[in-house]
């Protein structure tokens, strides 16, 4: 997190990070949120570029520190502006799983 309270997204196009204030990755409720990069000038593509082409019911692996994996079915994909993240539902703490 950045001094002034934002996200930091990691210098590392090959790593993503977690929103603290979200459920963590593998939470039985609400909206686990992850920042990292589709690309990043001068590194090329980043982790997140392989979410570009998925569908519904592919299934990505979330990877966290210390090797464990979390298993999510993408059931739907939207691409959101910055502008308007904050009030997509994208930060939801409770219902469903997501």
């Amino acid at each position: 997190m950045t001094d002034d309270g934002q996200t930091e997204v990691p210098p590392n196009p090959d790593r993503v990070g977690w929103y603290r204030f979200s459920p963590a990755p593998g939470s039985s409720a609400g909206s686990s949120a992850v920042v990292g990069h589709v690309d990043a000038e001068g590194r090329g593509l980043g982790v997140l570029n392989g979410l570009t082409g998925v569908r519904r019911g592919d299934r990505v692996l979330v990877r966290r520190e210390g090797g464990s994996t979390i298993p999510y079915e993408i059931v739907a994909r939207r691409t959101v502006s910055k502008a308007d993240l904050a009030e997509s539902g994208a930060f939801r703490r409770d219902g469903p799983r997501c």
